[in-house]
């Protein structure tokens, strides 16, 4: 058997590929993107959750991780082979709290007050 490599255009959230065709499938720093923006969600033009987040702006954010997430290992399941293997890789986080400023997520925060600061200088 001749393995090759493919990438193919679509998000990786739904199907693919064909039924029982993949005998590997590896994901790297790719999953902890959502799918779309949680629906109904006013984060006040965040880019993400912050310490200041309503509690509501999280569980949205959570919901909609765990409705993609869901969906990414059905999809790969009905793509997979029987005795196919799947790494996935993430980056974690040194604390439960998804509203900690700690650790390699407090880019997000810095880079959502960047891009709001350039919002605010383009509308004068």
């Amino acid at each position: 058997m001749n393995p090759f490599i493919s990438a193919v255009p679509g998000s990786f959230y739904g199907p693919l590929f064909p039924r029982k065709s993949l005998h590997f499938v590896h994901s790297c720093f790719s999953l902890h993107w959502l799918s779309q923006v949680p629906a109904g969600l006013n984060n006040e033009g965040k880019i993400c959750i912050s310490n200041s987040s309503p509690q509501c702006v999280i569980d949205a954010y959570s919901m909609q991780f765990q409705k993609d997430f869901e969906l990414f290992l059905r999809s790969r399941a009905q793509e997979i082979v029987d005795g196919g293997r799947m790494v996935l890789s993430f980056m974690g986080r040194p604390s439960s709290d998804p509203t900690a400023a700690q650790g390699p997520f407090y880019q997000w925060e810095l880079l959502a007050h960047a891009l709001m600061a350039m919002v605010l200088e383009v509308r004068t």
